[in-house]
């Protein structure tokens, strides 16, 4: 979604863990109080949005109950937020 961002319909809570290009942080969706965990990746560079969105393509195609599930997608300019199950 490119209207809203992830602080809209989730709590940010405590960060789980960081990578090279972003970080991933537990959250809280408001809605539901529903826990998941928040991966939030930097797009400085076109082609890091294309990996972010290959990665993204590859976790909707993918059901199986040993995978992360993809719950929702936030996008601005210079980031791209994926929430997963926790």
């Amino acid at each position: 979604r490119r209207d809203k961002w992830v602080t809209d319909e989730f709590e940010l809570l405590d960060v789980l863990g960081r990578g090279k290009f972003g970080e991933v942080k537990r959250c809280k969706e408001k809605s539901s109080g529903r826990q998941m965990a928040a991966k939030i990746v930097s797009i400085a560079k076109e082609q890091e949005k294309k990996d972010v969105l290959n990665e993204i393509d590859i976790m909707k195609s993918l059901q199986h109950p040993r995978l992360i599930q993809l719950y929702d997608v936030f996008e601005n300019k210079k980031q791209i937020c994926l929430v997963l199950e926790l």
